[in-house]
């Protein structure tokens, strides 16, 4: 919605944050733990006149401080928490620090979460994770259930369901959950 505060989780290029500013948003806050992305989601968005924030950082389920290791391939944007395929030929793994959720919404009081953190966004809503992120009221969750498997899944959801958020639409592995 116009004038609300984005929080891209996973960004990548970034598109969801520049789409969302390009559509009213406030302010766009992209967290992304490769550092050949953050180079390239800063150049999209300033080809397309808009500034993002970027958080250099990876979320980790369970962890939230210190730094992870972060393995990525020939195609940066398929990175990861978890170890990548051994048949990556061009496997690099960076250390990065961790970013914790609980604070950075504190921080940034985001209106939308977007959420594409290749298989560690299943696990990153226990344990009370968004409760006293009263600012959030929509979800986009890309869940990479090949990954994770579907109780993966539907322990993700539950945990969401305790915090208020529930699934309103879904289509091919994307949700859109709304609070209340």
């Amino acid at each position: 919605q116009t004038g609300d505060v984005v929080l891209d989780l996973g960004a990548g290029l970034g598109l969801a944050s520049i789409l969302a500013l390009k559509a009213g948003a406030s302010k766009a806050i992209a967290v992304e733990p490769n550092p050949a992305m953050q180079n390239l989601l800063h150049s999209t968005a300033g080809h397309n006149g808009v500034v993002v924030e970027v958080v250099a950082g990876a979320l980790v389920p369970g962890q939230t401080q210190g730094d992870t290791a972060f393995y990525w391939g020939d195609e940066p944007w398929l990175g990861s928490i978890f170890p990548l395929a051994e048949t990556d030929s061009g496997l690099a793994i960076s250390t990065v620090p961790v970013v914790n959720l609980k604070t950075l919404c504190a921080q940034t009081q985001p209106q939308l979460l977007v959420v594409d953190v290749h298989g560690a966004e299943l696990n990153l809503f226990a344990a009370g994770a968004l409760a006293e992120a009263a600012s959030v009221r929509h979800i986009i969750l890309t869940a990479h259930v090949p990954k994770t498997g579907e109780k993966a899944l539907a322990d993700s959801l539950a945990h969401l369901g305790q915090q208020g958020f529930y699934p309103r639409q879904w289509q091919d592995h994307t949700l859109l959950l709304q609070r209340g």
